[in-house]
């Protein structure tokens, strides 16, 4: 059952899948995938706060589960109650005595540091997050995003004027993020 509404959620088919997950969790209250696939595409159609009673439904049982902290971290962000955020830190921190050791946990904190622009501690716990084969991508790209993009502004190059020969861009930003990214990649050889 899971798996068709799986299916008819990446076939962009969200009503069938909505229901099909409400229906395995009426037979299963437990079942964390399809709570946590009910969480996402509530969270697509803007209904952060019952996204949000979801994904704290799945920490109540499993407070480790790493994924879904870091759902909850990004729905909390987008609702704007990042407030809450430490308590589920905390509660992680407690459920297993590695906890603290685990990039998991360490991304989980990284992703809260970025969102409260504390970004030094972000990539502090991101870089530790980082070598571990299932959170590393994951740290390792918001890092370079913070690298390149402290303030957290849209990233694109400002059009100065149209030139007759075409247009062209300012050399001063062009120039400052070469050098950005050459930082940056001194910085992770």
């Amino acid at each position: 059952m899971f798996q068709l509404a799986r299916l008819w959620a990446k076939q962009n088919k969200q009503e069938k899948s909505e229901q099909q997950c409400v229906a395995i969790l009426r037979i299963n209250p437990k079942h964390d995938d399809s709570a946590m696939l009910l969480a996402d595409l509530l969270s697509q159609n803007q209904n952060h706060e019952a996204a949000i009673e979801r994904i704290c439904q799945i920490l109540e049982r499993h407070p480790s589960n790493y994924l879904a902290l870091s759902k909850l971290i990004r729905l909390l962000r987008r609702a704007g109650r990042l407030d809450d955020v430490p308590r589920f830190l905390e509660i992680a921190e407690q459920s297993d005595s590695r906890a603290l050791s685990h990039p998991g946990l360490r991304f989980c904190k990284g992703l809260n540091c970025r969102y409260s622009n504390n970004l030094i501690a972000a990539i502090k716990h991101f870089n530790l997050a980082r070598w571990d084969s299932k959170w590393g991508g994951l740290a390792i790209m918001n890092m370079i995003e913070l690298y390149l993009n402290p303030e957290n502004e849209p990233q694109y190059i400002h059009r100065v004027s149209t030139h007759r020969f075409g247009s062209f861009y300012n050399r001063r930003t062009i120039g400052g993020m070469r050098k950005v990214r050459m930082n940056l990649i001194c910085k992770l050889i």
